[in-house]
């Protein structure tokens, strides 16, 4: 009796859980979640439309180093605004950024290297752990992902495994980097936007031209 009562209690707790971290359910999510959005032929066929060449403008901000498994970056976030709303400067925010330096399929979780940005139009006055960062500008291929951040993952699968082999373009000696576009404190989680900028070269193209 206790272990039957102790395993609902059990399936209650993840099952509340996975709704935070998710939006839904999880026998909802399995079958109308974003990661069903690169799964299907049909669904492939459609975002390889949805990736746009985009021509990115230099820019420049400050920055936290992060070490260890992606999805808690938020915590070199967290640093980055509260030394913002220190200085007053939260309005002067020109844009939120994560760069990722490390690929995650290849390298262990504990020697992932990335660093969180908050960009501004101006330079600042910067200490440690606190340091500048400039993306120089360049042609980058992006892709909209909508959704739990923890989806993410899929999408970058289908970016470099199917969209970038398929395209004839060739990545950049550059980090891949994302900017987000609204914020989990008063998003919910199935309504997080994120565009994912991979670096391109821009004189690269395999062309079908004879």
């Amino acid at each position: 009796m206790y272990a039957r009562e102790f395993k609902h209690r059990s399936v209650q707790v993840f099952t509340r859980v996975f709704k935070t971290q998710y939006g839904l359910p999880p026998a909802h999510y399995s079958e109308v979640g974003s990661h069903t959005r690169f799964q299907t032929a049909t669904n492939r066929e459609r975002l390889h439309h949805e990736v746009k060449l985009f021509e990115v403008k230099p820019m420049v901000g400050a920055c936290v180093e992060h070490h260890g498994s992606y999805l808690m970056i938020g915590r070199a976030f967290n640093k980055l605004y509260r030394w913002a709303q220190a200085r007053d400067t939260l309005k002067d925010i020109t844009g939120v950024i994560g760069i990722y330096d490390d690929d995650p399929f290849v390298i262990p979780e504990k020697h992932l290297h990335s660093r969180a940005c908050l960009m501004f139009e101006t330079d600042l006055k910067l200490e440690p752990p606190f340091s500048k960062v400039e993306i120089r500008g360049g042609l980058c291929a992006v892709l909209r992902h909508q959704g739990p951040y923890a989806d993410m993952r899929l999408a970058y699968q289908w970016l470099y495994g199917q969209w970038l082999l398929q395209s004839g373009q060739q990545v950049a000696n550059a980090p891949v980097f994302e900017v987000y576009l609204n914020h989990p404190r008063d998003t919910a989680p199935a309504d997080l936007l994120v565009d994912i900028y991979l670096p391109l070269h821009r004189d690269w193209m395999i062309s079908d031209e004879q």
